[in-house]
C-alpha cells in the first residue's frame, strides 16, 4: 500500500502530496530498503521529466518541496539511491513491475 500511495501521489498537484510525503517520513524506517531506493529513484526521474506548464514531473513548486524533504531525509537515513547516484537504481529489477512495499 505504501508503494501505491507513492505512485499515486507522485507527479500531482494536490494536498495528496504532503499527506503522502508525511507518512512516508514517519514509517520510512519500516519500508524495505528496496522500495525506499525505488521511490528515491522515481523521485529523481520524475524531476527530470516535464509536466504541464514547464513544471517538473514532480508537479507545482509546493509539491516539488515536499518530495524534496523526502529525499533529504533518505539522503540522512542513508538511502543507496541517493548516495549512489542513478548507477544504483539501474538494476534489471527496477523496471517498475515491483510488489507493494510494508
Amino acid at each position: 500500500m505504501a508503494f501505491y500511495a507513492f505512485r499515486y501521489a507522485v507527479g500531482r498537484m494536490t494536498y495528496a502530496v504532503r499527506d503522502v510525503v508525511n507518512w512516508l517520513l514517519d514509517t520510512w524506517h519500516l519500508i524495505d530498503e528496496k522500495h525506499r531506493n525505488l521511490i528515491v529513484k522515481e523521485i529523481n526521474e520524475a524531476k527530470e521529466r516535464k509536466g504541464p506548464d514547464n513544471l517538473t514531473g514532480l508537479g507545482m513548486p509546493i509539491d516539488a518541496a515536499q518530495w524534496q524533504r523526502l529525499l533529504a531525509h533518505a539522503a540522512i537515513m542513508g538511502s543507496l539511491e541517493c548516495t549512489a547516484g542513478k548507477a544504483q537504481g539501474d538494476s534489471a529489477n527496477d523496471n517498475g513491475k515491483e510488489s507493494a512495499a510494508a
